[in-house]
């Protein structure tokens, strides 16, 4: 074993033959204090991540929020687990302001997901001839909504692509400061009725598993 474990101190050892016998000791108090150090530090670390996550998605900044929820994770488990041990040791556990878990974080993430949205916000039902540029552009506006609040907060370099309703890209872009993506369109003869255009978030690093929670994520012109 080679391990280093605060608070341990040697009492007595012997030698016999060509082996050591070693009888060690915890200090208690020690190993407690070295741990509390420790556990300052993970919760710290997790409790301004978190923090700052949320800030982050009030400001419509929902990459950079995902990113800080992604960071937590890590600190999350190995603080859980030495919390364990400072509990069972110490008289009076080790207090934390609130519970952060793994699967309330997976579960914020989640949230901030099904709050992204996608309107059309001008040029919508627009008439040209075949092979046409269309008037005025198609605006898109992404924005953030919390459950059960009204307001809308853009959302700042999110990434759309713009296609045709039989899939053929019109162009692929991000959203300016006011979360609005203008896109020129070309009025094509796709079908015999008027011809649909999407927008729908492009976001090809986003884990598999929350991507399903934007599918509803999309403006249609």
């Amino acid at each position: 074993v080679n391990e280093t474990i605060q608070g341990i101190e040697v009492v007595k050892y012997k030698k016999v033959n060509d082996r050591y016998y070693v009888f060690a000791v915890l200090n208690k108090a020690k190993y407690l204090s070295g741990l509390r150090v420790v556990l300052d530090q993970l919760w710290n670390r997790i409790n301004s991540l978190v923090t700052n996550a949320r800030k982050y998605a009030n400001e419509g900044r929902i990459f950079a929020a995902i990113e800080n929820y992604t960071d937590a994770q890590v600190y999350v488990i190995p603080f859980y687990t030495k919390k364990a041990f400072y509990d069972g040791l110490s008289p009076a556990p080790f207090f934390v302001t609130e519970n952060i878990t793994l699967s309330e974080l997976v579960s914020e993430v989640r949230n901030i997901l099904t709050g992204v949205n996608i309107k059309v916000a001008s040029g919508d039902k627009q008439a040209a001839k075949a092979g046409g540029v269309l008037m005025e552009p198609i605006s898109f506006y992404a924005y953030f909504k919390n459950a059960g609040k009204k307001v809308k907060i853009p959302i700042p370099n999110f990434p759309l692509t713009v296609k045709y309703e039989d899939g053929t890209v019109i162009e692929r872009g991000s959203t300016n400061a006011d979360g609005v993506l203008e896109s020129y369109v070309v009025a094509l003869p796709i079908s015999s009725k008027y011809v649909k255009v999407y927008a729908r978030p492009n976001l090809a690093r986003l884990p598999s598993v929350y991507k399903k929670h934007l599918k509803k994520a999309e403006g249609i012109a």
